[in-house]
């Protein structure tokens, strides 16, 4: 389990680190040093609803989900709430690095397709 949980933990960090050199894409999470990477992460897209954005992707096999996950009074704080909420980006133990390196792609293809747009 603690193999497991140090595969887990990498994989979680260099996702959380390549979904915040994405323009467009803000990741919402503490700024916290020495807590490990969650295996989830909560994002937004410029310009776009969670139901819309990362669905694309998770057409693909990843585990992306939209809302407010029973959140409501945070995602109110955070003016998110009326704009649906933010998408969850989800790994788990049995994700492999290129998965989450085929996710990354396809979330940089969609950013430059919206950005595109406006």
């Amino acid at each position: 389990m603690t193999l497991l949980a140090a595969y887990e933990h990498r994989l979680a960090a260099n996702l959380y680190a390549s979904l915040q050199s994405v323009p467009g894409i803000r990741v919402y999470a503490p700024a916290v040093r020495d807590v490990p990477p969650c295996a989830d992460h909560l994002v937004t897209v410029a310009g776009m609803r969670p139901e819309r954005g990362l669905h694309a992707p998770g057409g693909e096999g990843h585990l992306v989900w939209d809302g407010h996950f029973y959140a409501v009074r945070p995602m109110e704080v955070l003016g998110l709430l009326d704009k649906g909420g933010v998408t969850r980006v989800g790994i788990s133990m049995y994700t492999t690095e290129d998965e989450t390196g085929r996710l990354l792609n396809e979330v940089r293809m969609l950013q430059k397709r919206e950005l595109g747009r406006q």
